[in-house]
């Protein structure tokens, strides 16, 4: 079984640099752009599923991305959007005192916390697992799936639960419109094929 991940073109709200959780932002003229310089790459290939975040900066970006024969194919669900950020959402990491900078990190280094009309990370975990059982359930099983979703739920995934990603350097994050693909081996565990299109 293979999965490509992709995180959304760049949206309105990552222009502006500001934190989105579950805001629900539109993509930039330059996401969309970025979504139609990926389609022909995800075109030449066939997917038994397609699975989408709702929010809709990913549902955007899977609808441009994908062959109009196989969108009918795009399951939209609230399971993949990004992790809830509660109040944080609309603020700009940049413009943070140190103080609040340093409150909002404490919740991803106390995972049991939930952000204040948020999530905590194990929630986040919790609702992400929930999505890969319907992966696990699905019969017969599938052998290439496409999920369009977001930076941190495809960080989540592959570091917090598969535990397969390798660490990044520096400031290297989830690149806009990339292709992440993990593959299960014969032993059934996953290993990562390529991240951000490198070939791992």
């Amino acid at each position: 079984m293979q999965i490509i991940f992709i995180r959304h073109g760049e949206s309105e709200a990552n222009a502006q640099k500001v934190l989105q959780g579950h805001m629900d932002s539109p993509l930039s003229e330059i996401g969309r752009s970025q979504a139609k310089a990926l389609a022909p790459r995800i075109q030449i290939r066939r997917f038994d599923y397609i699975y989408s975040s709702d929010l809709s900066r990913a549902a955007e970006t899977a609808k441009i991305i994908c062959d109009p024969s196989e969108a009918s194919k795009i399951i939209y669900t609230p399971l993949l959007r990004e992790m809830a950020l509660g109040e944080f959402e609309g603020k700009a990491i940049e413009l943070m005192e140190d103080k609040e900078r340093e409150y909002f990190q404490s919740f991803f280094n106390e995972t049991s916390q939930p952000i204040p009309n948020g999530e905590s990370v194990e929630q986040f975990m919790h609702r992400l697992k929930k999505f890969l059982r319907t992966i696990d359930e699905l019969n017969p099983p599938p052998q290439h799936i496409l999920v369009v979703a977001h930076g941190g739920v495809i960080f989540t995934i592959l570091k917090r639960i598969m535990k397969i990603l390798p660490d990044f350097q520096n400031d290297e994050w989830f690149e806009n419109c990339r292709i992440n693909e993990i593959q299960k081996i014969e032993n059934g565990n996953w290993i990562v094929k390529s991240i951000n299109g490198r070939i791992i």
